[in-house]
């Protein structure tokens, strides 16, 4: 069994937190259900790592680190359609949602573990994880 891959990159800033330039954190309350915002990004970033969608669908969606991070990854070999098992959500916090989310592609039983924060009114990927 091979090792998680972490996916963040040090080749793009953050993003600025100037108050003139920088991001506005949103409350839970003011973005919409994380549940099927998870499922729904869940599959498309099965899709994406699986060469099966392409990645400027998600920009708006990631944080400029994980975009940066996606955009250096190379697609897994065509397979079989990934297929999503299972998505688990927890909200620890206001504004804060991490998805846990199970797939297949091929005979492969894979892991997917992402982070949400409310940013600028959506719900945005802030750090990722794939085993």
């Amino acid at each position: 069994m091979s090792a998680p891959i972490t996916i963040r990159s040090v080749n793009v800033p953050t993003w600025s937190t100037a108050i003139d330039v920088g991001i506005r954190r949103t409350t839970t309350a003011d973005l919409p259900p994380a549940k099927p915002c998870g499922v729904m990004l869940s599959r498309a970033l099965v899709e994406v790592l699986s060469g099966r969608r392409r990645l400027g669908q998600l920009r708006v969606h990631c944080s400029p680190d994980i975009y940066d991070a996606l955009t250096g990854r190379v697609p897994a070999a065509a397979s079989a359609l990934p297929h999503l098992v299972s998505v688990q959500i927890c909200e620890p916090a206001d504004g804060v949602a991490e998805i846990s989310a199970v797939f297949l592609c091929g005979d492969r039983v894979r892991a997917l573990a992402f982070r949400l924060e409310g940013i600028d009114g959506r719900w945005r990927i802030i750090a990722m994880e794939l085993g």
